[in-house]
Formats: C-alpha cells, structure tokens, sequence
C-alpha cells in the first residue's frame, strides 16, 4: 500500500479527510471528501485537482499521484481548520502545493493551489482543475424498465460509471437536479439550466478573456456556468455551490453533469498567463464548495462571503430563481 498524505478536518457536524482514488490508469491519486454526521446527509467523495498542459507537442495531466518515495508533506491544525500538502514534482517538474481550510461551523470549505515550476523547459498550460468529482463523460442509456417509486424521469435506467471518478449526493434518494450560475455574456441575468432547459450557448458566441468560442454541451443534462454555480435538488430543497472569482483577464467555469444518479461536477481555471517557463510561481484565486439547504441558508451565505460576492446583484438573483423553483 503506497503512503497517504493526510488531511483531517472537522467541525461540529461536518468532516474533511483524504482517501485515495483509482484512475483510468490505474494509478493511485490522492483526493478528499467531506461528509456530515448524520445518515442524509450530503456527501462528496474521492474528489480531487490536476493541471493539464502541454509541453512541445506532448500533452500531459497532472495529478497528485501516491508515490512510494515521494518527498510529500503534509500539515494539518485542527483549531484553525486548516491543513497544508505539498508534493513532490512530476517528471517535468511541476509541483503543487495545495492549502485547504474547513469552516468552522457550517458545510463549506475552501481551496487553492500553488504550482511550481521546477523542471528545465517552458511549458502551455491549458487548464487548471481545482475540482473533479464524478463521471463528466456521458453515460449511454440502457432499455426502458419500470420501477416502483421511481419519479418518471427515472424510466430511463443509466448505466453505471466505470472506474473511480468519486461520488456527489445532495440526498439518499435522487431527484431531478438544476444548475443556475451567473450571466455568460450574452445573457442579461442568471439563468438556470436543466434537462428540460439546457445549456445552449450561441453559435457565433465569444468569451471576452479570450476570444474563443464558449464550451459546448454534450446533452441536455450537461451545462456551463462562468464562475460559480448553484446545483439544486428540487425535490428535497437542496443544493450544492461551488466557485471562485477569477481576477480579469483570466477565466473559470464550472461544469455540471445533472445525471439524477450520477450527478458529476467540475471546477476549471485558466491564468492569464498560460506560458510557464523555469521558475513560474503559479497561485490559483480561492475556490469555495458549501452545501446548504431551504432549512439551513446560512451556508450560502458563507459561500458568497468566502467569494466576496455578499450582497450582488447577481448572487441575490440566483437565490430568487431557487425560490421559484421551488414553487
């Protein structure tokens, strides 16, 4: 068993601790979770980060593999909340540093990274994931099948994902998700997305940071929101926020899979500066994930306070949209 890098935070209701997670190499990857202490409620497991980037005209995806003679460290002080891990550099020589702090109180964490370029080549970074949990590739379905005290948009059986990609629960019981985020730039106001509304940006849009075409979806239950996104259970008034705040020019999204079973999401960033040569410190912008409930507000709250967004137009928007939602 390779050594683990540990991370162990908690509050009154709410844990953080580090578990390792299989990829589709079949390599052991480090990755975190946090769970509450009772038995609904919301759980995110085995998620983690990476850095994809280019050197010459090979592509690499780095990861924070569990390396048997890795110089990795860790640090955590359970009375602040906060933990530290560092880790050792890959064959090109990026390394990452990754602090990570647990709220005192409520289900909402922050994070950031530091990468270092230690090796002896330039190299193009493409993105950056501060978060991946779940299966974003999509699933094809199987044959139709009845099922008792399944809602009818569960007719359809999904098969299940394969290998490790972590797991995302707003409830025990799956119900039909919805994701609203900010205004990309064609849009006015925030709008909200779900398989019955998906995502569909214009055919001749453009990102202001950098002139390219904005993601494309590939189905209905898959979607883009710049910044930050409010993924929401309709059925048991629940939801999931997660984000950060980039500073101009550079870019972030969130990606949103709203598979009822399955659901997947993804936190990606982009620095202005995507040439890294020797000796490039690279600090990403904090992200914060929380969850919250109609119940319990004070999460997001929390959230938006973590982004510096308390009090925006836009974030006062999208909380109006979950309260329609809900009607």
């Amino acid at each position: 068993m390779k050594p683990m890098m540990r991370l162990w935070l908690e509050n009154p209701q709410w844990q953080v601790y580090t578990l390792p997670r299989r990829d589709e190499t079949g390599e052991d990857v480090w990755s975190w979770a946090l769970f509450g202490t009772t038995l609904d409620a919301p759980l995110l497991e085995q998620a983690t980060f990476g850095l994809a980037y280019r050197a010459g005209r090979k592509r690499y995806l780095h990861r924070p593999f569990l390396h048997r003679r890795a110089r990795e460290k860790d640090h955590t002080n359970p009375e602040a909340h906060s933990g530290y891990l560092a880790w050792q550099a890959d064959s090109l020589g990026l390394r990452p540093e990754l602090e990570f702090q647990l709220h005192p109180a409520f289900p909402l964490v922050r994070w950031r990274v530091t990468w270092y370029h230690e090796g002896q080549k330039p190299v193009h970074v493409q993105r950056v994931t501060l978060l991946e949990v779940g299966p974003l590739r999509p699933m094809a379905s199987s044959r139709h099948r009845w099922a008792p005290g399944l809602l009818p948009g569960f007719l359809r059986m999904r098969k299940k994902p394969q290998g490790q990609v972590g797991a995302l629960r707003l409830h025990p019981s799956p119900a039909p998700l919805e994701v609203v985020g900010p205004p990309w730039p064609w849009q006015e106001t925030p709008t909200a997305y779900s398989e019955k509304r998906p995502y569909l940006p214009p055919r001749r849009a453009r990102l202001p940071q950098t002139g390219e075409e904005p993601p494309r979806p590939e189905a209905a239950d898959h979607a883009f929101t710049p910044a930050w996104a409010l993924l929401w259970d309709r059925q048991h008034h629940r939801g999931l926020a997660i984000g950060l705040v980039p500073p101009a020019p550079n870019w972030a999204a969130v990606e949103v899979r709203m598979n009822p079973l399955h659901p997947a999401v993804r936190l990606l960033y982009r620095p202005a500066m995507t040439r890294w040569e020797p000796g490039h410190q690279e600090t990403t912008p904090w992200a914060a994930l929380a969850f919250f409930s109609r119940a319990d507000p004070a999460p997001l709250t929390a959230f938006w306070d973590a982004l510096g967004l308390t009090g925006q137009p836009e974030t006062l928007e999208a909380q109006r949209r979950l309260a329609r939602a809900e009607t």
